[in-house]
């Protein structure tokens, strides 16, 4: 998917929940790979950087298009999040199906 395509989002007419990993705090993500340069931990600290600014572009337009959408974040999951999150997503899925919007 290229992240530069802006879904449209308006025509949406039903409850939404969207489930996204969330970004570990950028000092745990050091902690995953070997640093030998100040030239490598700046690379990983804009790389960080611009996933979180493409997560909080992701969320601010669906949410500027269906107000009512709940976003949920899990810290640590893998991109398979049915699989590294599975509890979190059944709760969450279960939460959203109760709720009465």
């Amino acid at each position: 998917m290229d992240a530069r395509i802006k879904p449209d989002y308006t025509g949406i007419r039903v409850p939404v929940l969207a489930i996204y990993q969330a970004q570990l705090p950028f000092e745990d993500v050091v902690k995953q790979y070997d640093i030998r340069t100040e030239d490598e931990l700046a690379a990983l600290r804009q790389e960080h950087a611009a996933t979180r600014a493409m997560y909080t572009r992701w969320q601010r337009d669906l949410l500027a298009a269906v107000p009512a959408a709940r976003i949920v974040e899990l810290p640590g999951a893998s991109l398979f999040m049915f699989l590294s999150n599975e509890a979190d997503i059944i709760r969450d899925l279960r939460g959203f199906a109760r709720s009465p919007d």
